[in-house]
This record gives structure tokens, sequence and C-alpha cells, in this order.
């Protein structure tokens, strides 16, 4: 079993969305602010999947993120579990095949421990199911459990504990744990605040498709969070969020094109044109055919 057949068993966990930078009392796109995080007054909320999107190519950037790798602190012990048959012949099935060291068949009992449809709902159950399975490496496993610390679900809550379980995740692609993991970093909860941390989770994040880290990310270069200050990179990323249908990143380009020079609006547009925005070809064009922000060169209007 891969892990496309175990992603709708993720969406069992109720889940809601959080956007950091507005933790960190987010002054307007383009403005610099100190590389300091505030832990935010509430603890963050935690992202649930998104559907798929289109990969992403890397932003057009000279800002490089430096890799850091933080000391992490090992899991707390997993819990002892005894789950009694099941009347349910499918879930006893799966039950047999978790209890006999299964991860697939760990993960799903879990979320039908978490749904409670199946079986009688159980939820410290349901942790120690995701537990079995995330220690044998199951990413969507390691998600939900870090899920279950971060929300107190089955377990005590533990932002601690959710951090290390997102890392694992993340280190394994996910993106929904990469932009949640990005979103601790970047308010210091469950670890330390690090705001050229938070900028790469939310890249990798931003690079597979994830909305809100495409909008964290431009909002990051933007007001040079993490990183120098680089307007063309946050048109970029806001032009992403767009494309993956984001309105409100829309309103937040327009806002950031107000602060840039012709010049930074042309390179901007020139680079994202490049990926294959037909309206910022034709605005280079037409930029080129007028001579604003670039020296007026025909032969490259016509080209765009």
């Amino acid at each position: 079993m891969d892990k496309g057949d175990l992603e709708p068993g993720r969406l069992l966990v109720a889940m809601f969305s959080f956007m950091a930078w507005a933790c960190l009392g987010q002054a307007p796109l383009g403005t610099n602010l100190p590389a300091q995080a505030v832990p935010p007054p509430n603890p963050p909320a935690v992202q649930s999947p998104i559907p798929p999107a289109p990969p992403n190519a890397q932003p057009p950037t000279n800002a490089q993120v430096a890799p850091t790798n933080p000391a992490q602190p090992p899991p707390a012990a997993a819990p002892s579990l005894v789950t009694p048959p099941l009347k349910d012949a499918a879930a006893e099935a799966l039950r047999v095949e978790a209890e006999a060291g299964n991860a697939a068949a760990q993960f799903k009992l879990g979320m039908l421990f978490a749904g409670g449809k199946v079986v009688p709902q159980d939820l410290p159950l349901a942790a120690a199911w995701l537990r079995k399975s995330a220690d044998q490496g199951n990413a969507a496993a390691q998600f939900n459990l870090a899920v279950f610390f971060a929300q107190g679900m089955g377990v005590e809550k533990n932002y601690t504990e959710a951090a290390i379980w997102f890392r694992k995740a993340a280190e394994q692609n996910d993106r929904a744990a990469q932009y949640n993991l990005a979103v601790f970093y970047a308010t210091g909860v469950g670890v330390p605040p690090d705001l050229v941390e938070a900028l790469k989770w939310y890249q990798r994040a931003a690079e597979q498709g994830d909305v809100q880290a495409e909008v964290a990310l431009a909002t990051a270069y933007a007001n040079g969070q993490g990183t120098p200050q680089d307007l063309v990179a946050a048109y970029f990323w806001l032009s992403r969020a767009i494309a993956h249908g984001n309105n409100e990143a829309e309103d937040e380009r327009d806002n950031l094109l107000a602060k840039m020079t012709p010049e930074l609006i042309v390179e901007a547009r020139k680079q994202n044109g490049a990926k294959g925005d037909k309206e910022d070809q034709y605005a280079v064009g037409l930029a080129f055919a007028k001579g604003e922000g670039v020296k007026q060169d025909l032969a490259a209007a016509a080209k765009w």
C-alpha cells in the first residue's frame, strides 16, 4: 500500500489553518522588520493537507537560505496498548495486520479509532496506533501524531513532541508537515524561534505547491524576515499562490507592486513570465516596447 492510499484517512482529523507571519505582527509587504520571532498569544493551529498542485520551480532569487539542523530531542517513549477483537470484520482484519507489525495497517487502524464511525471512537488508542506506525517511518502517521500532540487529542498537549513528529514527516517531504514545522519555528512554539529555519521549511513546502507556504514565503522575502529583503522573489511566490487559487495573494501582490521601482517590476515579471505566466510575458513585451523600466527594444518586445 503506497502513501497515496493513506491520504484520505488523514482528513479524519479535525484541523484548521494558521498563517504564521500574522503572529509576528506582520508589517505591510515590502517593509523591513527585525529578524526576531515573537510567540503568539495563542498556540498555533495546524494545517490540513491540501490537494496536490503542479510542482513549482525554484524561486528566482539571489537570496540563499543557509541550511540549519537544530538539535532535536528524542520523542517520548511510546505508550503500551491493548486492542481487543473488533466486531466489524474488516476492522478486525486490520487489527490483526496491525498487531503483526504492518505500518500501513497500524496507521489505518489509528485513523479508524480517531474517526469513530466503524469502531467506537477512542483517541488514546488512536494515538497509540499512530505512534506504532510513526515509529516505523510512516509519514502520514507522523503528521497525524504531530497533530494529536499539537491539539491534545488522545495525548497530553505537547508542542515539543508535535515539533519532533512534524519534523520527521517534513524530512520525508510531507508538505503539510513542512508548513507546520515552519509555523513552529516562526512563532517559537515547541522549538526555539528561528526565522531562518522557518524560511527553509516554508520554501520546501512552497516548492511542492503548498499555497499557504507560498504566501508565507513571499511575506518573508518582502519583509526581510530570515533572509535579505528580495521583492522580486516575493512577487514570484505571490504569483505562484495566485496561480494556485489564492485570491488574497492578488491584493498582496498589488500592494507589493506599489512599492517596487519600474526596473524591479520588469525583472520580477521577466522571471515569472519565464516560468509560463502569460500575463507577465505580455507585460514584459509592453515594457520593452515602451521603454518603461527597461531600455526600449522592439525586438525584445516582439520576443516576449
